[in-house]
């Protein structure tokens, strides 16, 4: 693994799945959140306050729905980018590619390696940002991939 935080990978274009992954869950939890708070809005407001927040809240829960949908479709749609590239950023399952840094392009995990526990994502990132940080400008990625 050592060895593998020096190769890089040039990333497709756009936001990586990892990157969608992330604002899936900010909505999911975002969603639950506001169910909870839409409830607890619907519990004050039989004490005599405004049904206009509670009316926008419902709103707001409604339009996560085909938001969560839509971004969970371009996800699977990110994901078969990385995978045919030859690469993932994603964190869950994918242990026949290689996992990259979707920041950098720099190889965290090489292919067939078991996939990275919360530590070694840590000590992953540390190394990256480190190598970052230590690099020139001009030179922040690593050399690229031979094939």
């Amino acid at each position: 693994m050592k060895d593998a935080i020096w190769t890089r990978i040039e990333p497709v274009p756009g936001r990586s799945a990892h990157q969608h992954f992330v604002t899936l869950m900010a909505c999911v939890i975002g969603g639950f959140a506001l169910v909870g708070v839409s409830i607890l809005v619907q519990l004050a407001t039989r004490a005599g306050f405004s049904q206009l927040l509670p009316n926008l809240l419902l709103a707001i829960i409604c339009a996560l729905i085909p938001i969560s949908f839509l971004i969970v479709r371009l996800l699977k749609n990110r994901t078969a980018e990385e995978r045919s590239a030859g690469y993932t950023t994603s964190v869950m399952g994918w242990t026949d590619l290689p996992q990259i840094d979707h920041r950098t392009g720099i190889v965290i995990r090489a292919a067939g390696q078991p996939l990275l526990n919360f530590e070694q994502k840590k000590e992953q990132a540390s190394r990256v940002e480190n190598y970052r940080r230590s690099s020139p400008p001009s030179h922040r990625g690593a050399p690229r991939r031979v094939e």
